[in-house]
């Protein structure tokens, strides 16, 4: 670990906590067997107004997957309108131990979009980046697939390096880990387009500019079509973030970090 690295992870340390509420915007992350039916209901009725070819059975099959769930409900009333499932991986690559965080599940209601997502997506960023503070000598990476251009874009606005992306693809040693990492999900990958397909996958309800598109000024938006030109049909665009705090743009470590994140400009 670099000088810079420890520094930095000292830092994060102090600021990140292990309770991940955010009650100024009604989020908490929960464990998915804490879950009460009436939450089940309202992200299954969620995820149907935010994607196509959904079904109960799915829902619920996919939810067993997953280790912890973010929750974002209103305060009066409790409508549900924000929420997005996790798990890890832990498993030893390349005789390294190695940790890697996959977001599955997630939906946000229009009228949210913006600055309530936004945090909801921060506390699940802290939530990884506490376990990485906690695990000095493992490797960690985020395992993203993305139905849509604007969650793939996520990655740009926080780290400084993912792949694939414009003039950035997987190295070989990457592909092998995502290979890995979609087998144990159950899914096929196209190491060539690095393209995950889940056996009935759901299909995002979103118009083109969502999706991406190859006439866009965006040359990350005209990747992410070109690559994931089946997006349509429920491909997902199967991409790799090393975690660490060296990794993080300014934005990154200012979700990370907050307030700690001005002793380093």
């Amino acid at each position: 670990m670099s000088h810079d690295e420890a520094v930095l992870r000292e830092i994060a340390a102090d600021n990140l906590r292990d309770d991940f509420v955010d009650e100024r915007h009604g989020l908490l992350i929960v464990p998915t067997s804490e879950l009460r039916p009436t939450d089940r209901d309202r992200m299954f009725a969620l995820l149907g107004t935010c994607y196509g070819n959904v079904s109960r059975e799915q829902f619920e099959t996919d939810l067993s997957n997953k280790q912890w769930v973010l929750l974002g409900s209103e305060p009066q009333g409790g409508r549900l309108w924000m929420f997005s499932t996790g798990k890890q991986f832990e498993l030893t690559y390349n005789g390294e131990p190695t940790l890697a965080f996959y977001s599955g599940d997630t939906a946000s209601a229009p009228e949210k979009r913006g600055g309530p997502t936004a945090a909801g997506i921060r506390l699940v960023v802290r939530k990884m980046y506490h376990q990485v503070v906690e695990s000095p000598d493992t490797k960690c990476y985020w395992f993203m697939i993305s139905s849509t251009f604007k969650s793939y874009r996520l990655l740009s606005l926080l780290y400084e390096d993912f792949a694939p992306r414009p003039g950035r693809p997987l190295d070989e040693e990457e592909k092998l880990l995502v290979a890995e990492l979609s087998r144990m999900q159950g899914y096929s990958y196209d190491p060539v387009r690095s393209i995950c397909r889940l056996p009935n996958p759901s299909v995002p309800a979103e118009d083109t500019e969502e999706r991406g598109d190859p006439g866009f000024s965006d040359p990350l938006a005209a990747y992410f079509a070109a690559m994931n030109s089946g997006a349509n049909r429920g491909d997902r665009l199967a991409s790799l973030t090393r975690l660490t705090m060296t990794n993080l743009n300014s934005v990154g470590r200012k979700f990370v970090m907050g307030d700690f994140a001005r002793q380093i400009g």
